[in-house]
């Protein structure tokens, strides 16, 4: 009748079972049988020994009845991976006693139902379920197949000029790991970045950029380069023309004054100034000599830069210079008839050295008075000549300062009487000058005078008259 008994409850359960009274019996369904046929029905018939007829027990719902199983609990046992391979992700289930349907469905953005196990990435429930009419329900398992990751390979970072960025240009590459079969390719805008703009070598890029394309890109994920290095090398800067004062004055060193031309090329933020220096070839008078402008950058930013500039002219002149004479030398006294190279010159101190001479050793002066004095360097190709004026004393001279006077005719005039003194008076703007004094002793014709001899227009000699 669809059921069978047993004696325990754990015990072995057949179609009939022999008891004594007042023992229980233990009544199951037999298994794959219909439960629903078998409620509410005359199912079990118990037989006395040695008694006359049967007893029949009836199911029914208020306590006997035998209900419809829910499904036993369902073991998943996932594919060895769930990682996108271009295979399908199958799993295993079983349940104690039942035999399992599984069927697929499709989850969040994933659309998919199928009773065959899902290829491509995406979020997926695997359900089970039982055709056992004995058994209700279902069970089911989340699941998700993931991208496969793919890595690219060959791709180069460009080292470059210093530009005040930390942009760094990639290109190339090709896919590694792409299963046969799929149209996958690799394309984006890729882009390198280093950490910091300065100039360096080996600088660590880090890429981004780079992105998947075709029909199956979906299934994958990509993996940007690594290990990628790049130089930054120091910017070139460039320079306009110097201006370059190209002449100048014996001093002792070779420096020539110089201003640099115009700066370009320094990025904007950067703080890079330029010093030039410029030198002649030596510190030597001379004409087409030859002037050399370096420069030197200095700034927050300059370690970012570079100068390359040297400036050539050939065209500079130094001319000699003039010896400054901070104090002149004194002469030795002589007598009247001698000329000024029997008097000694002692002394005296100029900018570079050199000697105190007699500008004309050969003059007999007449008295005592001031001498031109030529100072001779030493280095005669780069100082000219200085003069002075010394105090020579003439002993036993004439208290006149001259003798004769060979000056030609002047036109007295305030302007020229303002540089002589005459006959021992001199113009002051209202007294006549007092005119030169003749006289004649023993015959001889004297003339009393004194004469300034700041004006190069008059030439004084001294001689005795006769």
């Amino acid at each position: 009748s669809g059921f069978e008994v047993s004696t325990s409850e754990n015990g072995t359960y057949s179609s009939s079972v022999e008891v004594a009274g007042g023992s229980p019996v233990w009544v199951r369904v037999i298994a794959n049988n219909s439960i629903g046929a078998l409620d509410n029905v005359t199912a079990v018939v118990l037989t006395g020994g040695g008694a006359t007829g049967s007893v029949n027990v009836t199911t029914s719902s208020s306590g006997n009845a035998v209900n419809v199983a829910n499904l036993p609990t369902v073991t998943f046992t996932p594919p060895a991976s769930l990682v996108y391979n271009r295979t399908a992700k199958t799993y295993e289930a079983s349940a104690s006693g039942v035999t399992l349907t599984l069927n697929y469905t499709g989850r969040n953005s994933t659309s998919y139902n199928s009773a065959t196990a899902p290829t491509n990435v995406g979020d997926y429930t695997v359900t089970a379920t039982t055709s056992n009419t004995n058994y209700t329900g279902s069970q089911s398992l989340n699941f998700s197949i993931t991208q496969k990751a793919l890595t690219i390979s060959g791709a180069t970072a460009a080292s470059r000029a210093y530009n005040a960025t930390t942009t760094i240009a990639v290109s190339g590459g090709s896919l590694v790991g792409v299963e046969a079969g799929d149209e996958v390719t690799l394309g984006g805008t890729p882009t390198g970045t280093v950490t910091s703009a300065a100039v360096g070598t080996g600088k660590s890029v880090t890429v981004t950029g780079y992105a998947l394309a075709g029909a199956s890109a979906a299934n994958y994920s990509l993996t940007q380069p690594t290990g990628l290095t790049a130089d930054i090398t120091a910017k070139a800067l460039t320079l306009a023309a110097p201006t370059i004062t190209k002449s100048k004055v014996v001093n002792g060193n070779a420096i020539a004054a110089v201003t640099a031309g115009a700066l370009t090329g320094v990025e904007s933020g950067d703080t890079v100034t330029v010093a030039p220096t410029a030198r002649y070839e030596d510190a030597n008078a001379g004409t087409n000599k030859t002037i050399t402008v370096t420069y030197v950058i200095s700034g927050a930013s300059v370690s970012n830069y570079t100068l390359n500039n040297v400036d050539v002219v050939f065209d500079g002149v130094i001319t000699p210079a003039t010896p400054v004479i901070t104090s002149g030398p004194t002469a030795t006294a002589i007598t009247v008839g001698q000329a000024l190279s029997a008097s000694t010159l002692t002394g005296g101190l100029a900018s570079v050295p050199g000697n105190f001479t007699f500008a004309t050793p050969s003059f007999v002066p007449g008295a005592t008075g001031s001498q031109l004095v030529l100072f001779t360097p030493d280095d005669s190709a780069n100082y000219t000549t200085a003069n002075t004026s010394v105090t020579v004393a003439v002993n036993g001279g004439s208290s006149s300062p001259f003798d004769t006077w060979a000056g030609g005719n002047v036109t007295m005039t305030p302007a020229v009487l303002s540089l002589y003194a005459i006959g021992g008076g001199s113009y002051n703007g209202t007294v006549a000058p007092e005119a030169p004094v003749l006289s004649t002793t023993g015959g001889n014709l004297s003339l009393t005078a004194i004469v300034r001899t700041d004006d190069p227009s008059l030439t004084v000699t001294g001689a005795s008259l006769v």
